[in-house]
C-alpha cells in the first residue's frame, strides 16, 4: 500500500499487483480500486477493498506441489515442464519426504520453474475479477465479479521461486493477461518488477517507523523486467 499511494511528500508507483510464492502458499496483492473498465461491464456484489490480500494455501511450492500438478494433470504438467512423468513423480516424492529441498538436478530445476509458473498463474487468477457474458433485452453485457486488474501499472514478483529464477520474467508473464482466458481481469500492460533482494517483507516493518525511507529503499531496489 505504501508503494502504490506513497506519503505526503514521496509519491507512490501507482496500482499494482504483486505475488509472494512460497514453499506452503502463495499471497497475492493489489492496490487498485478495481472498477469496472470494460466497455458495458456492471459490478455484481460488493465491490473488493482497494488494498486487497488473498492467501492461496493450496498452492505452495513443496507442501502442496501435488496440488499444483493435479491442476493440470500429471501428462500436460511434464510435458510443459520438459521432463517424462517418470522425473515428475520421483521429484512429488521428495518433495513430500524433503519438503526444504532445493533442486539439485536439471530435471527438478525444470519441474520448480514449471511449478512456481503455474502458481503465479492459479494465485493471480482468483485474485483478480472475472466477467461473465449475460443477455440482457438491450443485448449482450458483462457483469464482473471481483477486481478489475487489467489497467494495474505494475506487477511484483517476490518469493524464493521467482527471485532466485533463471527466467522471472516467464514466470511474470504467467501472472498477466492471457488470450486463453479473456474474461479474466488480469494486467494487460503492466511493467513487471522483481523484489530481487527479497526486501518487501523487511520494508513492511520499516514502513511502521520510518515510511518515507522504506518507500525510497523499494524505489530504488525493485528491478524493472
Amino acid at each position: 500500500t505504501l508503494l502504490s499511494r506513497g506519503t505526503r511528500h514521496e509519491e507512490g508507483i501507482g496500482s499494482l499487483m504483486a505475488f509472494d510464492i512460497g514453499g506452503a502458499t502463495t499471497d497475492v496483492y493489489s492496490v487498485t480500486n478495481g472498477c469496472p473498465v470494460y466497455p458495458g461491464a456492471v459490478l455484481k456484489g460488493i465491490p473488493h477493498p482497494s488494498a486487497k490480500r488473498s492467501v492461496e494455501g493450496d498452492l505452495g511450492m513443496r507442501w502442496n506441489a501435488r496440488t499444483i500438478v493435479a491442476l493440470q494433470g500429471e501428462e500436460a504438467f511434464a510435458e510443459d515442464a520438459g521432463v517424462t512423468v517418470e522425473e515428475l513423480r520421483h521429484a512429488l516424492d521428495v518433495f513430500d519426504k524433503t519438503p526444504d529441498t532445493l533442486p539439485h538436478d536439471e530435471a527438478m530445476a525444470k519441474i520448480d520453474v514449471a511449478l512456481a509458473k503455474s502458481a503465479a498463474k492459479n494465485a493471480c487468477a482468483r485474485h483478480a475479477g472475472v466477467l461473465e457474458t449475460v443477455f440482457t433485452p438491450v443485448g449482450e453485457r458483462y457483469m464482473q465479479t471481483g477486481k478489475d486488474l487489467s489497467e494495474v501499472k505494475y506487477l511484483i514478483g517476490t518469493g524464493g521461486p521467482v527471485i532466485t529464477s533463471k527466467d522471472p520474467a516467464a514466470i511474470l508473464a504467467e501472472a498477466g493477461y492471457s488470450d486463453m482466458e479473456p474474461l479474466s481481469l488480469r494486467p494487460r500492460q503492466a511493467k513487471c518488477l522483481l523484489d530481487r533482494k527479497y526486501i518487501l517483507s523487511a520494508m513492511g516493518l520499516l514502513s511502521m517507523k520510518m515510511p518515507e525511507v522504506a518507500l525510497k529503499i523499494m524505489k530504488n531496489e525493485l528491478i524493472e523486467l
